[in-house]
């Protein structure tokens, strides 16, 4: 392909202006220089929505890499993405968000607020990452999943469909959240540990090991699991100390009985 065929392609180019231009210094203290990116073209959406009008200045990037040329994928405001990060597809990063190292934005994902994508985490579909929330290490966020608030998912964990993790949430490890769920507060899901269905997992509880929370269960309080299954419509919470007071709700009823709560939990 001649030089005329990539420009007439091309929907960004980046700044040469001294102006647009940034140094930050990465964790490891290494060096970059970051330069804005300025729209070639109007970029336009599936649905007719404009992205960005041609001369627009978007966010900043290391190098023509770290944004695809194909589809509407933009990035916005003070967005940064470098390393050897992408953002591709139709996904937009906007507002001071982050991706770097070998993380990827694709499908129609967005990232926005003071989010951090980095390592190599994935969030891809129609996932969205904002506030101060974080994805790291091999952590993958996608279908309609929301992170957001202080939130951080890593390592190999899975956050997918409809869930949203929120407040002060970690899942990590390889746990898995999926379906309705909603993981929020202090909550820690690591891990095999997995949340499904329409649960919630919220308060001080750390559920680690095997455990798995699915249909309409509520677990909350200061709740700590390292195995078993809790379905159905089981509300399961502590007043006091971890265990002290722990009070069991089965298929509508109340259960006290130390063996029964074994028994059903699956200890």
């Amino acid at each position: 392909m001649d030089k005329s065929s990539k420009e007439s392609k091309a929907k960004f180019t980046i700044s040469t202006d001294p102006n647009d231009q940034i140094t930050i210094y990465t964790s490891a203290g290494e060096e970059k220089v970051l330069h804005r990116i300025i729209a070639f073209s109007d970029i336009v959406d599936g649905e007719g929505n404009i992205i960005a009008k041609k001369g627009d200045k978007g966010g900043y990037v290391e190098s023509e890499d770290n944004l695809s040329q194909e589809g509407c994928c933009w990035i916005a405001d003070d967005a940064m993405v470098y390393g050897k990060a992408q953002v591709s597809g139709n996904a937009h990063i906007r507002n001071s968000a982050k991706i770097y190292n070998r993380a990827m934005l694709y499908g129609n994902a967005e990232v926005s607020g003071s989010a951090e994508i980095y390592g190599y985490a994935q969030v891809y579909d129609s996932a969205k990452v904002y506030g101060n929330a974080k994805v790291s290490y091999s952590a993958k966020v996608f279908g309609c999943a929301e992170v957001f608030d202080n939130a951080l998912i890593d390592v190999f964990a899975q956050v997918s469909g409809h869930t949203q993790v929120s407040g002060n949430a970690k899942v990590y490890g390889y746990a898995q959240v999926s379906g309705y769920a909603h993981v929020s507060d202090e909550a820690t899901v690591s891990g095999l540990a997995q949340v499904a269905g329409n649960a919630r997992v919220y308060g001080n509880t750390i559920l680690t090991g095997n455990v798995k929370v699915s249909g309409d269960s509520k677990v909350h309080g200061r709740v700590r699991l390292a195995r078993g299954t809790i379905k159905d419509d089981t509300k399961l919470y502590t007043k006091g100390k971890i265990f002290r007071r722990l009070v069991l709700y089965y298929g509508g009823k109340k259960i006290r009985n130390r063996s029964l709560i074994d028994k059903i939990l699956g200890r």
